[in-house]
């Protein structure tokens, strides 16, 4: 008895150990699998700058990777779509992932609008997957209002369903998933910042009681429950609502691109919009200095007296160079921390390096004088939203002098005056409704004038 009771322990105990050999094998064989796909993405030219593929080679696929209720309690199918190269053409058994989320102020935009840029990394042998998510908020500045972080909380749980949903059918798309990395424009930048950053915990510590209310962050518009990493980010006027929700234990590198003004998300910390009532968020400035405290890779590309809308505007070129370049980087290792002042970027198209030792405020109430000179102004903030609009969008100003009366102009891309409301009295935070409806799609300058201030800002009428 006791000779049968050893020889079951013996057994037992060969059993744990061949099991922890298993394991220590496996182990070593994914890795030694991570090294070889290293270093065959990192001796080509691939995945950097260079156009391997033609856009007739990029094969596109419209999917449904979940379902869920929106802010108005209309449930519907979610959608992205993947740009691939024809895998008949390409090679590569599998290929680093880019999720690219758009922006539209958590009210508008869709994942068409990211076209140009999956076009452009498709061509360089990325898959990328522009997401659609769920959208809609009051748009108002108001107190105890949770209308638009709860906005932000949906977009992050269908985002986190997009991802499960694409690394589950990474053999589909020849997708490796142990590369994977996001791209985001104002709202869809906030995203994946979050996405990496910003917990379920960490988000209900800013905005109690939101998981209550919403459901779980990870395990929401689909029922898939794969696990994923992010390599690197790149963001382009985005923000957190903390930095210290990034860590030792979650940082990764990130690629920065942002004007000094940014009247929406500051550059610094301060309140989007400029509305007292939103969460204080900080861009990426404030960003740059905490991954640098934590001695972590980052690049950022800002622009001085730029605003939100405008930033690279005319420059894509060297955007979307430097961003695929960024990408090559973090994917081979190679990542260093890099600051671009591009004052003079727009003349002589080369960027200039700058340290970055200047301590950035909300400049979102900076205007220039009708006769160009510099004055103290009568307005703190003026912002719309939604932006793009369809039909309906809303102005906010806020004016320190009380009785203001205002102007306001609505110009073409032609430089034709198509609407205009003289004699509007102010005072305070304000706001006005314009009906887009009857306007063409285009871009429109949207000037607001009070006599001694001029400030002008871009509308897209979808």
């Amino acid at each position: 008895m006791f000779t049968l009771k050893l020889l079951a322990y013996a057994n037992k105990k060969i059993s744990v150990f061949i099991y922890l050999l298993l394991v220590m094998l496996l182990l070593q064989v994914n890795a030694l699998a991570q090294d070889i796909a290293k270093a065959k993405y990192c001796n080509t030219l691939r995945f950097d700058t260079t156009d391997f593929f033609q856009d007739n080679q990029i094969r596109t696929a419209n999917v449904n990777y979940g379902r869920n209720t929106d802010w108005n309690g209309v449930t519907g199918n979610l959608n992205l779509t993947v740009y691939y190269p024809d895998n008949a053409a390409d090679p590569f058994k599998k290929r680093p992932l880019i999720v690219l989320v758009h922006g539209g102020g958590f009210v508008g935009g869709t994942a068409v609008s990211m076209q140009t840029e999956a076009q452009y990394f498709a061509r360089k042998g990325f898959v990328c997957a522009s997401i659609n998510y769920r959208l809609g908020w009051e748009q108002t500045c108001t107190p105890d209002n949770n209308s638009l972080p709860d906005a932000a909380y949906r977009s992050l749980q269908d985002t986190h369903a997009a991802i499960r949903y694409l690394v589950n059918n990474a053999n589909t798309y020849k997708i490796d998933k142990n590369n994977i990395f996001m791209y985001g424009r104002s709202a869809g930048a906030i995203i994946c910042l979050f996405t990496q950053f910003v917990s379920e915990a960490a988000f209900n510590q800013t905005f109690p009681g939101t998981t209550a209310r919403l459901g779980s962050l990870t395990r929401s518009s689909n029922n898939l429950t794969n696990t994923f990493s992010i390599k690197s980010i790149g963001s382009v006027a985005g923000g957190v609502t903390d930095t210290s929700f990034i860590s030792a234990e979650n940082i990764i590198p990130v690629a920065m691109f942002q004007g000094t003004l940014d009247d929406v998300i500051p550059f610094a910390t301060g309140n989007p919009y400029g509305c007292v009532y939103f969460a204080p968020t900080s861009g990426s400035s404030d960003i740059t200095k905490r991954l640098d405290h934590l001695g972590g890779c980052y690049e950022l590309d800002y622009q001085p007296g730029i605003s939100h809308g405008e930033v690279y505007e005319g420059l894509d070129s060297f955007f979307y160079n430097r961003l695929s370049h960024f990408y090559k980087s973090t994917l081979c290792n190679d990542c260093k921390q890099v600051i671009y002042n591009n004052t003079k970027l727009q003349q002589s198209n080369t960027a200039i390096m700058h340290n970055l030792n200047t301590t950035f405020v909300n400049h979102s109430a900076v205007m220039v004088h009708a006769n160009k000179a510099d004055v103290t102004i009568s307005l703190k903030s003026f912002y719309i939203i939604p932006n793009p609009a369809q039909q309906i969008t809303n102005l906010y100003f806020n004016s320190s002098v009380a009785g203001n009366k205002f102007q306001i102009s609505i110009t073409n891309a032609s430089g034709v005056i198509v609407g205009k409301l003289d004699g509007i009295v102010v005072t305070g935070v304000n706001s006005l409704q314009l009906d887009m409806g009857n306007y063409i799609s285009g871009v429109y300058m949207i000037e607001l004038n009070t006599g001694k201030d001029i400030r002008n800002l871009k509308l897209v009428k979808n």
